[in-house]
């Protein structure tokens, strides 16, 4: 192998799916189970769906969802900490098999999110890993999640859509730095609200009023 050959990108079997947005948090459980039923019918339709979530309330809410769609595919629903030692159940499955993971949150702490993504890459399966957010999700608050919801509500936006949009990936982005600058740790948490309490009190109080 030549000097170069490690400069080379790295192969990987997960295919990173643009995040989904939706304006509010009911409407992103919708569309989830929506995503989950179509992908169950899909032309690649997937061996088996992982939903992942970060926190306990969340996870909640997606077990309530699974439980009242129809699909043949196998749904697994776990927590991100119980997802990071799966790997190894998908052993048995190899490169011409597909999972779908569908994450239901982003974590204000972006290295929860890249655990995952770690986790998928280690598979020895192929993956599709997406991200679902709303802008009324604890992480979005920390900018103007108003403003963007008006601006995305004039350009024709339904509540029940999802988009893939670049201005709010941005804006992410630029929420998770402002939170990693002011965060004073990784205390646990149930919800993602609550996280932002225990960890970046000052920045919480500062947008939640």
């Amino acid at each position: 192998m030549g000097l170069f050959d490690w400069l080379k990108p790295r192969q990987t079997r997960v295919q990173q799916i643009p995040d989904s947005i939706w304006l509010t948090k009911a409407a992103k459980f919708a569309g989830i189970a929506e995503l989950l039923e179509q992908r169950d019918k899909a032309g690649d339709q997937p061996d088996a769906i992982i939903v992942v979530a970060h926190f306990p309330d969340t996870l909640s809410e997606v077990q309530q969802l699974v439980s009242t769609i129809d699909v043949a595919t196998p749904v697994a629903t776990m927590l991100e900490v119980d997802f990071r030692h799966a790997g190894n159940a998908g052993s048995s499955l190899d490169e011409t098999r597909l999972v779908e993971i569908v994450v239901a949150e982003r974590h204000p702490n972006s290295l929860h999110d890249q655990s995952i993504t770690d986790v998928a890459a280690g598979l020895p399966c192929r993956s599709q890993l997406r991200f679902c957010l709303s802008l009324e999700d604890p992480l979005m608050r920390p900018f103007s999640s108003v403003w963007v919801t008006k601006m995305l509500k004039t350009l024709g936006m339904k509540e029940h859509e999802a988009i893939e949009s670049k201005l709010v990936a941005k804006r992410i982005e630029e929420s998770t730095r402002k939170i990693a600058k002011q965060s004073v740790g990784d205390a646990h948490a149930d919800s993602a609200e609550e996280w932002m309490r225990k960890n970046c009190p000052s920045l919480w109080q500062s947008v939640d009023g």
